[in-house]
């Protein structure tokens, strides 16, 4: 086989960072399922061995990556990317006004809805991270760490999204999300007079691809998820709701709190058809106004992290809260009564 690229782990920042999502910085084309692959086929090598996708690279590792037989398709997906990043409006455009939190280590950012958070082959829109980075190498233009963020907020969803500014902390937070060491709080406009004080939602979700389906059993393929649900205000029409993420699966609020019969407000994907008799009991204005939004009424508006994460980061402070709704609210509520 042909050698096509060679990694070389030389500044000692990068120890304790993750194989394949270090491979994925440098190569964004290579899905994390392709990159397991190629390790399995021994496409992808480790100091002239074969490896673990999970494998925490140190200082003096050598990656060596092969050619993949459609590897110049894939590439041409890169190429149109480049030439995106390329242009003035992207060079200009800035985050640093979403900025919540800074320090050497973390950045908090409140994401807008419609933005998305990693980079997309097939959208022509700039994302969050790629903007993110372009704002950090202005600041540091010697950095060769590219900056990620250690969870996901979907396009439509508004709100407090964390970012690593190096990969030691990124180990830390990835470890802490795994282990619960950082609560993450939603608010949410829904459809329908929601009854409960406080509901805990215990579903399996199963992953279709384009959405996800919530079951009462589990089944194959399925994952175990909860959320704690808690009202807020109750109207005719409407409530507003907190939402406390417990685990983190794919579009999980959305598609469990449809499931319970209390869709988001604008949520088009997790409409079912059994909500739509609800809306034709509303007035037509009501119905466009649920139906035909970009953005959808989830707020991501509270993190709270454990206090030995305050202590290792330097946060300063253990919350970080938005004490302003988004604006679209305001325009939702009024129109929903």
């Amino acid at each position: 086989m042909k050698l096509a690229h060679e990694l070389k782990i030389t500044d000692i920042r990068w120890e304790g960072y993750t194989l394949w999502k270090y491979i994925k910085l440098h190569f964004p084309y290579y899905t994390k399922l392709l990159i397991i692959k190629e390790l399995r086929l021994k496409h992808i090598l480790l100091n002239d061995e074969s490896t673990y996708f999970q494998y925490k690279l140190k200082f003096g590792d050598t990656i060596k990556i092969f050619l993949l037989p459609d590897l110049s398709e894939i590439g041409k997906k890169r190429v149109n990317r480049a030439k995106l990043l390329d242009r003035e409006e992207f060079k200009a455009e800035t985050i640093k006004f979403q900025i919540v939190f800074e320090n050497n280590d973390v950045i908090i950012i409140n994401k807008k809805a419609t933005q998305i958070v990693q980079p997309d082959s097939s959208s022509s829109n700039y994302s969050l991270e790629e903007l993110l980075q372009s704002y950090l190498k202005k600041k540091d233009p010697d950095s060769t760490y590219k900056p990620k963020f250690i969870h996901r907020l979907d396009k439509p969803v508004e709100g407090l999204i964390i970012g690593a500014k190096n990969a030691q902390a990124h180990s830390v937070l990835s470890q802490a999300i795994k282990d619960r060491k950082i609560q993450k709080f939603y608010k949410a406009i829904v459809l329908g007079c929601f009854p409960y004080r406080e509901k805990q939602l215990e579903n399996w979700i199963l992953d279709k691809q384009s959405k996800v389906k919530v079951l009462d059993q589990e089944n194959h393929g399925t994952k175990y998820s909860i959320s704690i649900v808690r009202g807020i205000k109750k109207f005719p029409n409407y409530s507003i709701v907190e939402i406390k993420l417990v685990t983190g699966r794919k579009n999980q609020i959305r598609a469990q709190l449809s499931h319970l019969g209390y869709p988001i407000v604008g949520d088009r994907k997790y409409f079912n058809r059994d909500l739509k008799k609800k809306v034709r009991e509303v007035d037509i204005k009501w119905k466009k106004l649920f139906l035909s939004s970009e953005a959808i009424a989830l707020f991501s508006y509270k993190l709270i992290f454990d206090e030995q994460l305050v202590e290792a980061l330097s946060l300063g402070k253990n919350t970080f809260e938005l004490n302003q709704n988004p604006k679209k609210w305001d325009f939702w509520i009024k129109n929903l009564h």
